[in-house]
């Protein structure tokens, strides 16, 4: 064997070498369809050189066949991976059916090879003969072979129509040339094949040699025209350049694209996994503007394939939103105290009918919030006892009475005892006190507010045992707001002077709680009570 030989021989192995870390290279890429041609390319490229090398190596004809049966194995597969790669990178989408078809088509090529001995429709006759620069086959073909000539020359067309296009409509200098780069890259292997079918390279399978050449183009591909760019160099720069930040996931979460500005945005302000974790609708802050996140699903045919976020910069509406929202709960605020004075107001009216001057309700709202405080330090009623929840308490303390103003005079200025009818009349204030604060309040305070002012102005009155009013409710039946409030509205109570009553002095008043402690009271309210009296005793 000649130089030459040696030559040809050292340039594939070289050729074989760079494949495989090319191929290495490629599988570190981010997942995509992109990724998908070139690996599948790749690896029937390497399969198809690794057979032709057992070949022109052979020594005699049954290692010869078996090289080149190998080599089958990765032709009709480069051919299909190769037209899949050029229409995925030019942007043509090659539909499920088409590609599975081609697939089933480049398997069959080898299996028809592999037994040809049975039929010999492939190759008619296979002979071998070292009387040349290379030992080779000789071979006469069949009516197959000359079916997969034309599937050669078709995919061939195909693939020059598509990268013809895509040169036409590039619009940069540099995105052309990576089209005509891909293109020579396929072509000098069907260069080859069309010298090999000639007879001009004596007997040599001239085929091996273009696609060796296509194998350092694809390296000239990989670091020059970065052809890893899922839409192109051109929309690459678009991408990067863009006021939005784009991530692309597959169906595994892997990345399969993200642009410039997600990429600094996940490398400092947060990760992959925390983005996944922000519902769709989120707004995040990087570099002192505002993103809104969007999360689609990507689909096909009714199944999920990955997920697109999207970025967007909305930080002028952003900003305006924020400020109209702000200005409006400065307002509501403004209404809420001013609606709140109103009814303190009202609430003071009606302590100084009954010969108090207001100071009732202060002293009220203070126990509630001592006694509140200490059963949340106790850690009973944990799931209630917020701090938020304990705050709308101590506010709406001083409307429990406030029905009362429904009350007429003679029954509440009354220094004796009530007769049955007028204590009748005078449960009503319960429900009355409700009545006011849905129809005063309603639409203007929260909710949760609304509903607190409402449980003490209405239940305030219930006892333990159930025999209180306006509902007779017992137990836990009666809301803790109300159980609290009742505590600090009777110890306040015993402890003043009232038209129908002097004040008791502070032992007498402990007695008495302590006696109702399970019948008119709520027990872990009046242990806290006494766990706290220092505290209430000091306000009284």
């Amino acid at each position: 064997m000649g130089m030459g030989y040696w030559i040809v021989y050292a340039f594939q192995a070289l050729a074989i070498v760079v494949l495989f870390f090319e191929l290495i290279y490629a599988f570190f890429q981010k997942p995509s369809r992109l990724q998908t041609d070139i690996l599948l390319l790749g690896f029937a490229t390497l399969i198809m050189m690794a057979g032709y090398m057992v070949e022109i190596v052979a020594t005699d004809v049954d290692a010869a066949i078996i090289g080149a049966a190998v080599s089958y194995i990765g032709k009709p597969f480069t051919m299909c991976a190769s037209f899949f790669f050029i229409a995925t990178y030019c942007g043509y989408h090659v539909s499920r059916k088409l590609r599975v078809a081609l697939a089933i088509y480049s398997a069959l090529i080898p299996i028809i090879v592999f037994t040809n001995h049975y039929h010999y429709l492939y190759y008619a006759t296979v002979d071998y003969t070292t009387d040349a620069v290379f030992s080779h086959l000789q071979l006469t073909h069949g009516p197959l072979y000359y079916v997969y000539m034309v599937s050669i020359f078709a995919y061939t067309l195909a693939d020059l129509v598509l990268a013809l296009i895509e040169v036409k409509r590039s619009k940069t200098r540099f995105e052309k040339a990576s089209v005509m780069w891909i293109f020579a890259m396929i072509g000098t292997g069907i260069l080859g094949y069309i010298l090999y079918l000639l007879g001009w390279t004596g007997g040599y399978d001239s085929t091996m040699a273009g696609v060796t050449v296509g194998v350092f183009i694809l390296f000239l591909l990989f670091v020059r025209y970065r052809i890893f760019d899922v839409v192109g160099f051109a929309k690459e720069n678009a991408l990067n350049n863009a006021v939005a930040g784009l991530l692309v996931l597959d169906r595994r979460n892997r990345v399969a694209y993200s642009n410039k500005l997600m990429d600094e945005m996940t490398a400092s302000a947060f990760s992959i996994g925390q983005l996944q974790e922000f519902a769709n609708g989120t707004h995040v802050t990087y570099n002192e503007r505002t993103y809104l996140i969007k999360k689609n699903p990507i689909m096909n045919r009714d199944e999920e394939m990955g997920l697109i976020y999207e970025l967007d910069d909305v930080t002028d509406s952003y900003a305006y939103a924020a400020r109209l929202e702000k200005d409006v709960e400065e307002r509501t605020r403004e209404i809420v105290h001013m609606q709140r004075s109103v009814i303190g107001g009202i609430a003071n009216v009606v302590e100084a009918r009954n010969g108090e001057t207001g100071s009732h309700i202060i002293r009220t709202a203070q126990y509630v919030s001592l006694l509140a405080t200490q059963l949340q330090k106790t850690g009973v009623h944990t799931d209630v006892l917020t701090d938020e929840y304990i705050k709308r308490l101590v506010d709406a303390a001083p409307l429990h009475d406030l029905g009362k103003i429904t009350v007429s005079d003679a029954i509440l200025m009354k220094p004796g005892k009530l007769t049955p009818e007028e204590f009748d009349a005078m449960k009503l204030h319960a429900a009355a006190g409700v009545d006011i604060i849905e129809k005063v309040m309603k639409g203007v305070e929260s909710e949760a507010y609304v509903n607190c002012a409402e449980e003490v102005a209405h239940y305030h009155h219930e006892k333990w045992d159930g025999s209180g009013y306006p509902c007779g409710l017992s137990g836990e039946d009666i809301p803790l707001s109300a159980r609290i409030m009742a505590v600090a509205d009777v110890y306040d109570a015993l402890r003043s002077d009232r038209c129908y009553k002097k004040a008791m002095d502070k032992e007498t008043a402990r007695g008495i709680i302590s006696e109702g402690s399970g019948h008119h009271f709520d027990p872990a309210v009046v242990k806290a009570f006494f766990d706290c009296l220092n505290e209430i005793e000091a306000v009284c």
